[in-house]
């Protein structure tokens, strides 16, 4: 708090033109060091989302986090991949309509 009180009696002291090439003087430096730090908070946030570490992990949110499922079913032919979770893909139904079976495609047996 000393600090402040010797600047504001600094201050009192100055003329306007001296005062106000002060008040210039210290928006430049606050300009020039939010820069500063705007830049190194951009940097950090880059190596983090680019390091594919851990130390990333808790940017991610619930919604941009998705579960890898592997694929459970396997067309024979051409080898296109369902995991078996929401509703038949095309492939799967036109399969299914010609005969075939779902035990018939299953990868793991």
């Amino acid at each position: 708090m000393t600090d402040l009180n010797n600047l504001i009696k600094t201050c009192i002291n100055l003329d306007t033109e001296e005062f106000v090439q002060l008040i210039n003087a210290l928006e430049g430096e606050r300009q020039k060091r939010a820069s500063e730090l705007r830049r190194t908070a951009e940097k950090k946030a880059k190596m983090l989302l680019t390091s594919g570490k851990g130390e990333g992990k808790f940017l991610a949110t619930k919604s941009s986090r998705k579960r890898v499922v592997k694929p459970k079913y396997r067309h024979p032919e051409t080898g296109e991949t369902w995991t078996g979770c929401g509703s038949h893909p095309k492939w799967v139904r036109t399969y299914l309509e010609e005969g075939g079976t779902l035990e018939q495609i299953l990868i793991n047996k």
